[in-house]
């Protein structure tokens, strides 16, 4: 498998950094800040649209993986214990990455088959 096809190639966002309002604000204080609390506003705006598309890309890719191990491993779409698989091997795998999880998903399906 081409484990690379599963990278997603979207950056994640930064968070954007609060104003924060200077200890004994003065007037023109409090003007600087709601200035910059309207600037952070529509920051975050733009940061939580971008962390939506990274997060549809990221489970696009994920069905995409599972749609091309289940082929490659030859395991039906339907098996009633697909959903307990898929678990298991994310569970298991996850952290290392997508190969890991084929390998945990090949070990379970060697068991179940």
């Amino acid at each position: 498998m081409d484990y690379e096809k599963y990278k997603n190639t979207y950056q994640f966002p930064l968070h954007p950094k609060k104003p924060l309002l200077p200890k004994n604000p003065t007037a023109d204080d409090y003007r600087k800040y709601s200035d910059a609390l309207d600037t952070y506003v529509a920051e975050l705006t733009e940061y939580r649209k971008s962390v939506a598309i990274c997060r549809r890309e990221d489970s696009r890719l994920d069905g995409l993986f599972w749609d091309d191990a289940f082929k490659e491993l030859e395991i039906p779409f339907d098996h009633p214990k697909s959903s307990k698989m898929i678990s298991w091997a994310w569970e298991e795998g996850h952290a290392y990455g997508y190969q890991e999880v084929f390998s945990k998903l090949r070990d379970v399906w060697e068991l179940v088959k």
